[in-house]
């Protein structure tokens, strides 16, 4: 009775011969290295870059032949240019638009992280649990073939012998239940982030357990910094907008004159006049609206961020303290009233239903352990999100 329940108090990873155990960093590298999203993420900031050595982009010149004077044709051409000033604002821009795709970027890896954090703390959950009830089932199988033997004997009634093979019944179907969504979950874990084609397992939570997150509260997170580049983005598009409402150049060559007239007096100079003004005072309008929406929008960001920092900071330190609570207090009790309960059952100090209700309270506290580690992972992978 005593080594089946020293088997139920160790806590560590149940790995077959052909499996890796799988840690969370690993799980991570091999996300970011392979998924899609990462690769889209990267796709669009090539594509950013490509766009930025468009700032300096031309109309394409006209070329044209024409009889100034009706004995012969001559080749002309001519070239159109925004004002100067819309080239420089639009290599700012483009640049600031590089700036967000690369923000975007890295909100997609740290989305990446911690939707693979999730999922990596699921699949230690299931296994630990997977584990803690197979432990059970082969506690009350044995506590049921005891009780059966005493039943024999006419030691206890057919009512203790009844509840015994009850309880033992549904911590058996409880443990087929979570083996299904241990296999489940390391599923998902491994098909939707992971090569499909290794076999995974996780380390289970335990006395030593640590969680696999990493939390750096330092620097400002990923989403503010993207509302500050579209900030800078929407602020240079106006400026663009704005120089487009400034006359244009416009370069040319035609020879007007005899077939042996110079060639300095074929060259063309002139302006373009931004006439038709409502459309350049309705893009200055809409890219002002930008500007200003894009300042609200980093505002808000900001509060959202604080705010959300500031719950999930208070779950993870009463996340801290509940772990504390059971690796100090908690899970040492739990040993000892198991092995007491056991002692004193084979003594017969005690009956079989207090035995019953003893290592049910043991399973309890087990069970709230792995529940409270599993807490501390989520909240520390959505706090990495948050902040990092």
């Amino acid at each position: 009775m005593r080594g089946i329940i020293v088997f139920l108090l160790l806590w560590t990873a149940i790995v077959a011969p052909a499996q890796q155990l799988l840690t969370l960093d690993e799980a991570v590298a091999l996300a970011l290295g392979q998924h899609p999203e990462i690769k889209a993420a990267m796709a669009e900031l090539e594509v950013a870059e490509g766009l930025r050595k468009t700032a300096f982009s031309l109309p394409n010149p006209a070329i044209f032949a024409e009889s100034p004077t009706g004995r012969f044709y001559t080749i002309g051409i001519s070239q159109s240019l925004e004002f100067p000033g819309v080239y420089f604002s639009r290599s700012a821009e483009l640049k600031a638009s590089e700036s967000v795709a690369d923000a975007n970027l890295q909100i997609t890896r740290q989305a990446l992280i911690r939707e693979v954090s999730l999922a990596f703390a699921e699949a230690r959950y299931s296994a630990s649990m997977q584990q803690c009830l197979m432990a059970q089932d082969s506690i009350m199988t044995t506590i049921t073939a005891i009780a059966r033997r005493q039943s024999e004997a006419g030691s206890i009634d057919a009512l203790s012998l009844t509840r015994a093979g009850l309880v033992s019944g549904e911590v058996h179907r409880e443990w087929l239940s979570m083996k299904v969504k241990a296999v489940a979950a390391m599923h998902r874990l491994t098909h939707s982030f992971l090569d499909s084609s290794g076999v995974y397992a996780v380390e289970v939570y335990g006395d030593n357990f640590r969680s696999a997150a990493t939390i750096r509260m330092e620097g400002r997170s990923s989403l503010e910094s993207l509302a500050e580049r579209q900030s800078v983005l929407a602020a240079s598009r106006v400026t663009t907008a704005r120089y487009r409402m400034w006359p244009g150049l416009m370069l040319g060559y035609l020879n007007q004159g005899d077939r042996n007239a110079g060639a300095f007096y074929g060259w063309q100079a002139g302006i373009t006049i931004p006439l038709w003004w409502w459309q350049y005072s309705g893009q200055l309008q809409a890219a002002r609206a930008g500007r200003e929406a894009a300042a609200f929008r980093q505002e808000a960001v900001a509060m959202e961020v604080h705010m959300v920092k500031q719950q999930l900071l208070e779950r993870y330190r009463q996340a801290l303290a509940d772990m504390e609570y059971y690796k100090q207090t908690a899970l040492p009790a739990s040993r000892s009233l198991a092995e007491q309960s056991a002692r004193f059952f084979e003594s017969g100090q005690i009956d079989l239903l207090e035995h019953l209700g003893n290592m049910r309270e043991v399973r309890e506290v087990h069970e709230r352990f792995i529940a409270a580690a599993y807490a501390l992972d989520v909240t520390a992978a959505e706090l990495e999100y948050i902040q990092n």
